[in-house]
């Protein structure tokens, strides 16, 4: 009890009912492991959007690093804890 689980595994598992005969699944077994600890993130959807938001974070950070911006340094700051939050800060 109590355990965080960030399932980060992306695998596609065969499913007739499915539009596209298959879906994605972690490598956690989610079912069993949610009945059991305190957060585990979905898949798909989970971890995606905090990747997303650390990709544009460093892209940001690059370009200032290279065209010396320090007008701008804690924009990207802002901008990725803004999308991890979901806005709420």
């Amino acid at each position: 009890k109590g355990a965080v689980v960030v399932d980060v595994g992306i695998n596609s598992v065969e499913d007739a009912t499915a539009k596209r005969g298959y879906r994605l699944v972690g490598d956690v077994d989610y079912d069993c492991a949610r009945e059991i600890c305190e957060w585990i993130t979905p898949v798909p959807g989970g971890v995606g959007p905090m990747t997303i938001a650390m990709l544009l974070r460093n892209t940001w950070n690059s370009w200032k690093r290279k065209n010396g911006d320090s007008a701008t340094a804690g924009a990207a700051d802002d901008v990725a804890s803004e999308a991890v939050e979901g806005g709420k800060q």
